[in-house]
C-alpha cells in the first residue's frame, strides 16, 4: 500500500464519523450524507497532490466535504425552484388554452392561490397534487411517512380552497 492509499486509509477508519457527523447536520438525510462523503473522499484522493502537509488531510477532506454538502443543498434548491416555476407555466398554459372563459378564471384563481401559499405548503401542492409521484415516493421527498404526507396534503388543500374561494369573490 503506498503512502497515499495509506493516508485515505487510515483518515477514513479515524474520521468517517466526524465527516457524516459535518455533512449531515447540512443535509439532514443519511443517503444524501453517504453519497456526498463519498464524492468528497474521491476527490480528494484525486486531488492529493495539491495538499501540502499530510498532516492536514483530516481538516482538508472535511472541507471539501462540507462545501459539497453546501452545494448540493443550492444545486436542491435551484431544481425545487425550477419545478415550482414549471408547474406554474403548466398550469398558465392550461388556462390560456382552455375556451370556456370560466374555467380559465377558475384555473387562473388557483394559481394566483398556489403563489400565495407559504412555501412549504406550496411545494406540498406542487409535488403532491401537481407532481406525478406516487405517495410512497412523495414522503420520501418529504422525508416523512406517508400518513404525515397525507395529512400535510389535507392542510395545504384547505389552506388552498380558502385562498381560491378569495380569489373567485374578488374576482367578481
Amino acid at each position: 500500500m503506498n503512502r497515499k492509499d495509506q493516508l485515505f486509509h487510515e483518515l477514513i477508519r479515524a474520521k468517517l464519523p466526524m465527516l457524516r457527523g459535518g455533512v449531515y447536520r447540512i443535509v439532514r438525510n443519511t443517503q444524501d450524507t453517504d453519497d456526498i462523503i463519498q464524492e468528497a473522499l474521491l476527490t480528494a484522493y484525486r486531488e492529493f497532490s495539491s495538499l501540502k502537509n499530510e498532516s492536514q488531510l483530516a481538516g482538508w477532506v472535511y472541507r471539501i466535504a462540507i462545501n459539497a454538502a453546501i452545494d448540493f443543498l443550492k444545486r436542491k434548491q435551484r431544481i425545487q425552484e425550477h419545478e415550482v416555476t414549471m408547474e406554474s407555466e403548466k398550469l398558465e398554459a392550461v388556462a390560456a388554452s382552455e375556451p370556456d372563459a370560466g374555467q380559465a378564471d377558475n384555473i387562473l384563481a388557483l394559481e394566483q392561490a398556489i403563489q400565495k401559499l407559504p412555501e412549504e405548503v406550496r411545494q406540498v401542492i406542487v409535488v403532491c397534487c401537481l407532481g406525478n409521484l406516487s405517495g410512497s415516493e412523495a414522503a420520501d421527498y418529504f422525508e416523512c411517512s406517508e400518513n404525515t404526507l397525507y395529512q400535510r396534503v389535507h392542510r395545504a388543500k384547505e389552506q388552498l380552497r380558502k385562498l381560491v374561494v378569495m380569489e373567485v369573490e374578488n374576482e367578481q
